[in-house]
């Protein structure tokens, strides 16, 4: 019997990202990829109240989670982020 082919999986967690994370992901990916590795972009986020820019929302070469989409990073609780980290 074959033994199943498991893919590698690499996650990088961020506060949140930004256009310049998502270049630097994108190209991570595309390399990872072709070396039979898949990345996830974890976010806690999608904005920060401290810079008031929204982050970008397509990623082609990567799977992107926003773990909390809806909040600020100053409203949540350590706990709530490392239990949603947990579960993602």
């Amino acid at each position: 019997m074959e033994p199943a082919h498991v893919e590698t999986r690499v996650a990088l967690i961020w506060r949140n990202f930004l256009p310049s994370h998502h270049a630097r992901l994108s190209s991570a990916g595309e390399l990872l990829c072709r070396h039979g590795m898949h990345l996830y972009g974890i976010e806690v986020v999608r904005s920060r109240c401290d810079h008031g820019l929204r982050s970008i929302s397509a990623a082609e070469t990567y799977d992107r989670l926003t773990l909390f989409p809806d909040a600020t990073l100053e409203d949540l609780k350590q706990r709530d982020v490392s239990r949603a980290v947990n579960n993602a």
